[in-house]
């Protein structure tokens, strides 16, 4: 919804800045889902009789819906609790909120609150997953501009410095760095 809300207001720079934060986010957890396989507590512990009660949901049918879900999923998804993804984008999605829309910040952050909690509650992960999921955040915002740096033309567009140059105009403090390093890599000031 983020990235929707800035391509509506015409902001595509900060657009494409999240967006790709997302992307690094997911690829990452699935590498780590792959390197760290942890069922989920509703199976692992189901395994085990944990459970006294069955989570039945309410009369909508959300229950009925969410099981049909994971039944499509390989393995109904037994591997995929570590890191939690759910923590990660939302937590990723509050910062970037944060850096670029500050008004979202407070609805959005009352949604990602009954998210992270519901996760545990609906036993989809342990706590250490969400502290995990977390911990992903701080390696996307180093990671993402890193890749996106990586992935432009060596030469610098003429587009690309004048996206940078106009918006170090409008946004001195939050473009600072990224214009001082579009300046370094073409070797032009815009100011």
């Amino acid at each position: 919804s983020l990235v929707l809300l800035l391509l509506l207001t015409g902001r595509t720079r900060e657009a494409r800045v999240a967006l790709l934060g997302l992307i690094v986010c997911f690829y990452s957890g699935y590498v780590l889902y792959v390197l760290f396989p942890a069922a989920p507590p509703r199976l692992y512990l189901a395994s085990l009789g944990a459970f006294s009660k069955t989570l039945k949901g309410g009369a909508m049918g959300i229950t009925a819906f969410q099981n049909a879900l994971i039944a499509m999923v390989p393995n109904e998804a037994s591997r995929a609790a570590f890191p939690s993804l759910h923590a990660a984008v939302s937590l990723l999605t509050l910062t970037y909120a944060w850096r670029y829309l500050r008004w979202y910040v407070l609805p959005l952050g009352i949604v990602v609150t009954g998210l992270i909690t519901s996760t545990v509650y609906l036993r989809h992960h342990y706590v250490v997953d969400l502290l995990a999921g977390a911990l992903l955040v701080p390696w996307v915002l180093f990671a993402a501009p890193r890749f996106e740096r990586w992935t432009l033309p060596a030469n610098g567009t003429r587009v690309q410095r004048q996206v940078v140059c106009e918006r170090s105009q409008e946004f001195p403090r939050l473009n600072e760095t990224l214009v001082r390093s579009e300046e370094r890599r073409v070797g032009k000031e815009c100011r």
